[in-house]
């Protein structure tokens, strides 16, 4: 045998190798009849929560765009996590949400908001939520002018450790049609109520001597903030209504 003979047999078998036994970068046809997309995952199970995690609010299927006045419609979910534990659902039902302020309502891209509690024939619904005692009306507080965050939320802690009532609250994330609007202050609304500021409500007959005694809920405020659409709101206080409160540049 010369070698010119070894290089044919050799060439057969690199041949035979290539193409007939399955050498070739072309796969064979799939004759099985499986679809050629991917198999769908099963979703993942729910993990215990592993590190500290803010409570996720989410509101969505809005009946409307949310608005000064009146509340429009729409659904909440209150999701809570505990170190160790499986996310829980705290509340998942019908509000009503307005937007809540005054000039910051104009000035500020981060919106506060009211929120009132509903069951599904949209009556009132009075209930617990982040383990704050039951109620139908809350505040999420958005502090866009506070880049600390928790100014409010250190003068309700000083309140309460005088013994005073302040509102309670939890700080919380908010998601709006499952878009990111940031850090939030879940936070009781001041009003008459056997778990916030308890004290009676007054009679129409109880207005003199010693009927009209007892504890009082006074509001400091002002009218809708001076702003571009609405310029003239200083001029709303008069003597009658209110007091001016201001501080020249001498600091007097």
């Amino acid at each position: 045998m010369n070698k010119q003979y070894f290089r044919q047999v050799l060439l057969a078998g690199l041949l035979l190798i290539l193409f007939g036994c399955g050498g070739s970068s072309q796969q064979a046809p799939d004759t099985s009849g499986s679809p050629s997309t991917p198999a769908e995952q099963e979703p993942s199970e729910p993990t215990p929560v592993t590190e500290q995690t803010l409570p996720r609010i989410d509101f969505f299927d809005l009946q409307g765009e949310i608005q000064n006045e009146p509340k429009i419609i729409a659904s909440m979910k209150i999701t809570d996590y505990q170190i160790g534990e499986l996310p829980i659902v705290d509340y998942d039902g019908q509000i009503g949400v307005e937007y809540r302020g005054s000039s910051s309502q104009y000035y500020y891209d981060k919106k506060s908001y009211g929120i009132e509690l509903r069951d599904s024939d949209n009556n009132d619904l009075n209930a617990s939520i982040l383990g704050l005692p039951e109620e139908e009306d809350w505040v999420l507080n958005g502090p866009y002018g506070d880049k600390t965050l928790i100014r409010n939320a250190l003068m309700f802690d000083m309140a309460q450790a005088f013994g005073r009532y302040s509102s309670r609250y939890k700080f919380v994330e908010l998601y709006i049609n499952q878009q990111y609007n940031g850090v939030y202050v879940l936070l009781e609304k001041i009003k008459r109520d056997a778990a916030r500021v308890d004290i009676n409500k007054l009679k129409d007959d109880e207005n003199d001597g010693e009927d009209v005694t007892g504890g009082y809920i006074l509001k400091l405020d002002k009218t809708d903030g001076e702003h571009a659409d609405n310029p003239s709101a200083y001029d709303l206080y008069t003597d009658d209504m209110s007091f001016i409160s201001q501080i020249g540049s001498g600091g007097k």
